[in-house]
């Protein structure tokens, strides 16, 4: 949604990833989501062009993976930074972003005064 709505690559971190793009499980070979969504679309398994033996998944997080590198080299800087966290499409299952996740000496943005937190879900929390 904020890619659609223009919001500039290098302002976004995406916790969870991303379908924008997708990598090789093996070698780490960049693909486009078009070269993913052709193969799925015809019963394909979507294998790298690079190695031949890797699939290519979207360069999304599944449960129990590192969330991306992005989103803890800049965890500091920006809940320092932060007026407003905007959390969208979430169950609060999964604690994306603990306190475990912010490093130390820091405070939660969650009890953190000075910025707000605006939680979008479609169903009732």
């Amino acid at each position: 949604m904020q890619r659609i709505a223009g919001v500039r690559k290098d302002l976004l971190v995406e916790a969870h990833g991303s379908f924008a793009t997708a990598s090789c499980v093996e070698c780490s070979e960049k693909h486009t989501h078009e070269f993913v969504r052709e193969k799925v679309f015809v019963d394909e398994l979507p294998h790298c062009t690079k190695c031949q033996k890797g699939l290519v998944k979207p360069d999304i997080v599944f449960f129990g993976e590192a969330l991306p590198q992005r989103f803890h080299m800049l965890a500091s800087s920006d809940f320092e930074k932060a007026d407003l966290l905007i959390v969208m499409g979430t169950s609060l299952q999964v604690q994306v972003f603990h306190t475990s996740s912010i490093p130390r000496g820091r405070t939660s943005l969650a009890t953190r005064r000075s910025c707000g937190v605006c939680l979008i879900e479609r169903s009732m929390l």
